[in-house]
């Protein structure tokens, strides 16, 4: 019987495993691996395996440092967007508590809703960057 090296992970806890299975067919190996609790992600042969493995040798599972970096300044960047929202909200609430003339009510409340929207995408903004982080890719 061929023997066929499985690859995937757990269906309890998602760790990676990879185990060579006796079976007739490719199917066949893939029935028998999900049997044992492991969800599939590529059977090969043995024999297909050395070459398959030179093939991805040269494809990049991680990304290069530069993205990383690139993500953490997008962090900084995003907690600056929320400091300065913040500050114009703050702004704002001086300009609107004094005795002010309708003109200065108006350009306040202007400053509070730009401060407010500020701090919404400075907070979506980090949220993203953060995702990106998280999961060392574009998301």
């Amino acid at each position: 019987m061929p023997k066929f090296r499985v690859k995937g992970c757990f269906k309890e806890n998602a760790e990676d495993v990879e185990i060579i299975i006796e079976a007739a067919s490719y199917k066949d190996a893939e029935r028998i691996a999900n049997q044992k609790g492991i969800l599939v992600s590529d059977v090969l042969t043995v024999e297909e395996q050395s070459q398959k493995q030179h093939e991805t040798s040269v494809l990049h599972t991680t990304p290069p440092p530069e993205s990383k970096k690139k993500s953490k300044k997008d962090v900084i960047i995003a907690c600056v967007m929320i400091v300065i929202g913040l500050s114009c909200v703050l702004i704002s609430q001086v300009i609107l508590t004094g005795d002010s003339s309708s003109s200065e009510l108006y350009t306040g409340s202007w400053i509070r809703m730009f401060g407010w929207g500020l701090v919404g995408f400075g907070l979506i903004f980090w949220t993203l960057a953060r995702l990106k982080l998280y999961f060392k890719h574009d998301v």
